[in-house]
This record gives C-alpha cells, structure tokens and sequence, in this order.
C-alpha cells in the first residue's frame, strides 16, 4: 500500500464532500475512507480544522484561481468565451457541495463568500475590459452573470452553466 501524500487526503475529502456532505468528513470516515490510521491523517493535517481550511482552499485552488490563470493566458478579446467555457468544466457538484457545506461549517463560509466575490469581481472585470463598459454597468452584469452561473449548478449540475452573455457583443 503506498503512503498517502498530503493532496491524496485532500482529493479523498473533496470527493467525500461532494458525495456525503460535510457531514462525512469526520477524521474516522476519512481514515476508514482511505483505510489508514490517524496517525497518517495527522501526519499532513495539525487537526481536522486545518485539514477543512486546506480543503476550502484546494477547492478555490482549483475552481477558481486556476480558471483565472487559464483565462488570463488567453488572448485579449476572446477572454469572455475562455471564461465561459473554463467556468463550465468545473466540477459543478462540488460547487453546489461546497455550498450547502458553507450553510454548516464557518471555515466553508468564509471561503465562499471569498470565492464568490473574487469570481464576481472577475467577471466585472472582464466584461469592462472586453465590452468597453462603464464599472456599474459591468459590476451589474456581473452580478447577474454569476448568479445565473450559481442557479445552473444547483437546479442543472449536469449540464453547462447558463450565461446571459452567450452571443452577445
């Protein structure tokens, strides 16, 4: 059996959070999980709440600073397309996990509500630079883009995000 690295506890949480809730990822469930002791978990992990800090932010990690990256290397004007697509090939089930996690846990809270805004401030900052507008009307947009994004997940997590942008110019 090979040792498990610190990104193997964290994947295994993410997948855990998606499929039971935050609810699942008491330190025994995990171990149990990953059949090892809780003396590897404790090996990458001070305590549980620092395991859950470092699963909040793998998950911005990868849901939103990576995506931001990938669309900042795009080529000026075409970035609007390059977010909606990256944006749709997120996993959107741990999206909508992280959500109903953020309504039980403090640590899941914060972390969406900076996500939500560094994404919300993303968009407005696209639009103004891709579409010449004015800040307010971007950060309308914005806020509208998002939460039609936000809304797709839950009611479609299986399909692509909805923009309100799609075509236009």
């Amino acid at each position: 059996m090979s040792r498990m690295r610190r990104s193997d506890w964290l994947d295994l949480g993410l997948r855990m959070l998606t499929e039971g809730g935050v609810e699942s990822l008491t330190v025994d469930a995990l171990c149990r999980m990953a059949q090892r002791t809780r003396g590897s978990f404790y090996h990458h992990f001070q305590d549980h709440e620092g395991f859950l800090v470092a699963l909040a932010e793998t998950w911005r990690d990868r849901q939103t600073d990576a995506v931001i990256a990938e669309v900042d290397a795009g080529r000026q004007g075409a970035r609007g397309d390059l977010l909606h697509r990256a944006a749709g090939a997120i996993d959107h089930r741990l999206d909508v996990a992280m959500r109903r996690a953020a309504g039980r846990d403090a640590v899941f809270a914060a972390m969406v509500a900076a996500v939500d805004a560094r994404r919300i401030g993303y968009i407005a900052k696209t639009l103004q630079s891709e579409r010449a507008l004015d800040a307010a009307e971007a950060a309308r947009l914005a806020d509208l883009e998002y939460a039609l994004f936000v809304g797709s997940q839950v009611l479609w997590p299986d399909r692509p995000p909805l923009s309100v942008l799609d075509g236009a110019d």
